[in-house]
């Protein structure tokens, strides 16, 4: 059994298309192959409507004739390098016209469209055409006019031994700035024509913006989107394969950028100026796993916030005597989250800086590996303690790797929570201060467990004793009316 297309019905489709992306779609064709010239003249036909005219130096023209009209018909073994899509832009375009013709070597095909019978007649003839091919068109309409046309095809960075022009135009490349190394997603078809993406290393070409220009987003030279104005980058970005878009091919998907800007990022953090930094382009970034926030994370704190920076907590006297020592005090809860997480891997609370003494709970266990009480020389009740904390924890849907007994106060603390390893240590002697004096870890104080617990368990939000850590605190306070029977009956009061 065959299959027909619907003419009227395809053509329609593509009328609501913009008539410079269906252009553009032509001339992929041409820039994939080694044509070393293609001409474009697009000029406004007298009743109205557009006449357009391509031609290219193509040597051996178009390879089988039917591929002009049969769709997804191609004679080129697919490559992710490559712009066209198996055959679909050229009768993308016919499928618009009046009429066209399509001479390349030794044939000329010509296309008119019969609006009584809603089809297009097919014709073909004999030429003495022995090298290239040369595509005229005359379209009824279109979305653009002629010189917004012409402004779009003069954005096209053209291969570098290919000659473009519109209109007689010369379109000269713009000035790279530089080319980096990019692992990104890219549309691929299998033998069956089936599409499908997968990632692959490729470049990522800088261009600086010709006079006039604002940023786009290219696939190997073809203008596919603008970057936005929000986004604030100020180079275009010229993918060296082909780009996921949507079915009309003029949309990128914000995943695809984010990951594109973040490995644009990790390469170039050095090159931004501070204000470029706050840009929405690096929050983007700041969104993909694919940013180094190691390297590339602390070379931007740096970069927008100096080096001279803390992060602010609750602690009002902390953050004022950070600021009396020279420091910048940034509240974090105006950044973006992704920032944030840079931040409190890279800078320090005003609490760390207020008291240095104290040093971070890490460094002072490696430190005094001796205050840490081996688990067999736990108690019953200490024992009991941590099962109960770890149980908790479970029930609060919280990542808990352990919880230590020390025989020392945490540096002017009775317990700490170290968010690198999420591990809480809670000091044997210090417990007693909690509600006078007492054996703190006998069954029988439960509760105090549970302040204790849910106090430190605040800490994996926040900074300090900020908002953010008061607001987990109720939020954890109301989760436990859910994990307290099963709490109850694991662990009864006496």
């Amino acid at each position: 059994m065959g299959f027909e297309i619907d003419e009227l019905a395809f053509r329609k489709q593509n009328q609501g298309r913009p008539l410079s992306h269906l252009i553009r779609e032509l001339l992929q064709n041409s820039l994939d192959e080694d044509c070393g010239f293609c001409e474009v003249r697009v000029e406004e036909r007298e009743g109205g409507g557009i006449r357009l005219v391509v031609a290219d130096g193509v040597k051996r023209g178009i390879r089988r004739l039917e591929q002009i009209w049969t769709i997804f018909s191609s004679g080129k073994r697919d490559d992710p390098t490559k712009r066209g899509r198996l055959g679909r832009g050229l009768k993308e375009l016919i499928s618009v016209v009046d009429r066209a013709t399509v001479a390349t070597v030794g044939q000329t095909v010509e296309f008119r469209w019969d609006a009584e019978r809603k089809a297009f007649d097919r014709s073909t003839a004999p030429n003495d055409i022995s090298s290239g091919t040369r595509i005229e068109c005359e379209i009824p309409q279109g979305k653009a006019k002629v010189k917004e046309i012409e402004r779009y095809l003069c954005t096209f960075i053209p291969p570098e031994k290919v000659a473009l022009s519109v209109n007689g135009k010369p379109v000269v490349r713009p000035k790279i700035h530089r080319t980096i190394r990019a692992t990104l997603k890219t549309v691929v078809y299998d033998e069956g024509g089936v599409q499908k993406e997968s990632e692959r290393a490729t470049d990522v070409v800088l261009w600086e913006p010709r006079p006039g220009e604002k940023p786009w987003i290219f696939e190997m030279g073809i203008p596919v989107e603008p970057l936005t104005q929000e986004d604030n980058f100020r180079w275009h970005l010229d993918v060296s394969q082909r780009v996921p878009l949507r079915a009309e091919r003029d949309r990128i998907g914000r995943a695809y950028m984010r990951s594109l800007y973040a490995q644009v990022l990790n390469e170039m953090v050095d090159e931004l100026a501070q204000e470029e930094a706050t840009c929405h382009f690096v929050d983007e970034a700041l969104q993909s796993a694919k940013f180094d926030r190691e390297e590339a994370g602390k070379a931007l704190v740096e970069k927008r916030f100096g080096k001279m920076v803390v992060r602010g907590t609750g602690n009002l006297d902390d953050n004022i005597a950070a600021e009396r020592a020279g420091y910048k005090v940034i509240h974090t809860q105006s950044l973006s989250e992704g920032m944030r997480e840079v931040m409190r891997a890279h800078v320090p609370s005003t609490t760390d800086v207020a008291h240095p003494d104290c040093g971070s709970i890490e460094e002072w266990l490696g430190q005094k590996p001796e205050a840490l009480i081996p688990r067999d020389q736990w108690t019953p009740g200490e024992r009991d303690f941590a099962a109960f904390g770890m149980r908790m924890a479970g029930l609060l849907g919280l990542h808990i790797g352990e919880i230590l007994i020390s025989s020392e106060e945490v540096p002017h603390k009775i317990a700490h929570f170290t968010k690198r390893g999420a591990r809480v240590v809670v000091c044997r002697e210090g417990t007693k201060c909690m509600q006078g004096t007492g054996a703190f870890f006998e069954r029988r104080r439960m509760h105090d467990w549970v302040d204790l617990l849910i106090h430190e368990f605040g800490h994996r939000e926040g900074e300090g004793h900020d908002t953010v850590w008061h607001d987990e605190l109720t939020r954890l306070g109301g989760a436990m009316l859910y994990a307290a029977p099963a709490l109850l009956k694991e662990f009864p009061r006496s």
